[in-house]
């Protein structure tokens, strides 16, 4: 991984990447599809050897709007090592034009950082606002500040606050019971009223911020939407049959907590994803326990009809006895007799249940439970450990070719690999010339029906060509030629899911471990086979 000097065009639209000797394009990036701007003191990849050099920069950089000529140096995220330096990194959008991929620009100083980081922050959000302009209406763009208000953390924080305080308001009305018609009494109704109200305000923003396919999508705004419908109508219908049951559903409010709370959202969103295979199992445990109730109105519907004279009353009765509240004295009433003598099969229908349901099939429901709410649960905290990676600057490095190698890296065997690369330069090559060029390589991998779509820059291009040094006379490769890249490549590719995967494992966790080993097992093959004059690994 090295540092490419360039120099850099920053229009209002595009930042745009040239050689130092020209001015042709060999890159750009859109400046409203950036995800991000931030500064980094690290870039992955970087060892001390291809270390920023200020050597490197002919004079100061200098910040012309309008088309002037800005000189830095522009890196490509490869691998996994560092060394400090100062740079910002430039996330692009996975849709987008550079599909995904991040960008790294080294300054000579901390302040030369801070400068261009704020003057790209400031044309990026330049570009969103235009774009928005451009490609949407007056009413559209008023909805985005509201979402952009709704969504804020100051705001949500403050509807949190909002709905715990209701919630100690109903606490302090149900301990006090004030007489009905009292001043206290009023004083809770006024503040009911003031919360409802509140609530109602924070609703329709929701729904006007989030119209109209986001709104009903999401579990959470529906959950909000009937809290609060059932409020109002608890609040401004007085007549209505049943409205003091409504009114009790204000208590349900504070479950609104767990939409703006994100460790309570966690376990919340962990159990939803949990139940429908918990269903499996519980269905079968509830069929058993039919079964069993169906016998007992047959067997005992005489001697115990509260009990067991119908099929309700016995299907509570056997789930009573499945809990282990008083069993035991369910079945020794049904067991004895005159003689004193138990029945045998009094004996052993109880003692069955217990053992199936009881003992086998309800443990069975709860380690079914417990296993997929800990494995939502963690793939909750895989996607938020990926999210804060990315915004440190520890995201999995996104190379040029990225894309197709994740569909070439299901290879079976050497000789699959090699048909998949032969038929994939066979699509690429749309004149049957035997070769490709720049051109037509670019062309073609834009045309795959692959996500996100690949632009291949004329820089990739010379970064994967060895600086053309693998093309021929004309610039253009074989399909040998062609396979090396493709195999080279793929296992850099590789490299770099595992080098992501390691940063994300946790450092009790065995599998770090052994990536770690895997990493290194490649590392030392590559250089034994350099040493050897074999050159490095492919695969």
């Amino acid at each position: 991984c090295e540092w490419v000097k360039r120099r850099v065009f920053l229009t209002t639209s595009e930042l745009l990447f040239a050689a130092e000797d020209d001015e042709d394009v060999r890159d750009k990036i859109v400046l409203n599809e950036v995800k991000l701007v931030a500064k980094r003191d690290h870039i992955p990849g970087l060892t001390s050897r291809n270390s920023f050099d200020s050597d490197m920069i002919d004079e100061a950089p200098t910040f012309l709007v309008r088309g002037a000529a800005l000189r830095w140096n522009l890196i490509q995220q490869e691998h996994e090592q560092a060394v400090k330096i100062h740079a910002f990194e430039v996330q692009t959008d996975l849709d987008g034009y550079n599909s995904g991929r991040s960008y790294y620009v080294g300054c000579e100083t901390p302040e030369q950082r801070d400068f261009w980081c704020k003057a790209v922050e400031g044309a990026v959000a330049a570009a969103r606002l235009q774009h928005l302009k451009e490609n949407s209406g007056a009413l559209h763009l008023f909805r985005l500040r509201v979402k952009h208000l709704y969504e804020s953390a100051p705001f949500q924080h403050g509807v949190a606050l909002l709905i715990f305080g209701n919630f100690a308001a109903n606490i302090a009305q149900t301990e006090l019971l004030p007489d009905p018609g009292s001043a206290m009494d009023r004083g809770f109704n006024a503040a009911d009223l003031c919360f409802t109200s509140l609530f109602t305000v924070e609703l329709l923003l929701n729904l006007y911020s989030n119209w109209l396919i986001p709104f009903l999508t999401d579990g959470w705004s529906i959950f909000d939407f009937i809290v609060v419908s059932i409020s109002l109508v608890g609040t401004g219908v007085d007549n209505l049959p049943g409205v003091s049951v409504l009114r009790l559903m204000r208590a349900f409010r504070v479950l609104r907590l767990f939409a703006r709370l994100s460790s309570l959202r966690e376990i919340i969103n962990a159990l939803t994803a949990a139940i429908l295979p918990v269903l499996n199992a519980f269905l079968i445990m509830g069929l058993v326990v039919a079964i069993y109730a169906i016998l007992a109105v047959n067997f005992y519907s005489d001697m115990e009809p509260e009990l067991f004279g119908g099929f309700f009353r016995s299907l509570f009765t056997m789930f009573q006895v499945c809990t282990g509240d008083s069993w035991a004295d369910i079945a020794r009433g049904l067991a004895g007799n005159e003689t004193n003598k138990l029945d045998a099969g009094t004996i052993i229908f109880f003692v069955s249940y217990i053992v199936i349901v009881g003992w086998t099939l309800l443990p069975v429901v709860v380690a079914v439970l417990l296993d997929n709410f800990a494995a939502a649960s963690a793939r909750e905290k895989d996607y938020e450990a990926r999210m804060r990676a990315k915004n440190d600057g520890k995201s999995v490095n996104i190379g040029p070719l990225d894309p197709i190698l994740a569909a070439l890296a299901h290879f079976n065997t050497n000789e699959d690999l090699s048909d998949r690369i032969s038929t994939l330069f066979k699509i690429l090559d749309a004149d049957d010339s035997k070769s490709l060029s720049f051109e037509e390589f670019a062309v073609g991998l834009r045309k795959l029906n692959v996500k996100p779509t690949i632009h291949l820059s004329e820089d990739d291009f010379v970064q994967v060509t060895s600086g053309r040094s693998l093309c021929d006379v004309k610039g253009e490769m074989d399909i040998n030629v062609f396979e090396n890249i493709m195999r080279t490549q793929l296992k850099l590719y590789v490299q770099r899911q595992l080098a992501h995967a390691m940063g994300l494992s946790h450092p009790s966790d065995p599998a770090g471990t052994i990536l770690f080993v895997l990493k290194q097992l490649v590392v030392a093959v590559d250089r034994v086979l350099c040493l050897s004059g074999s050159g490095p690994l492919d695969l």
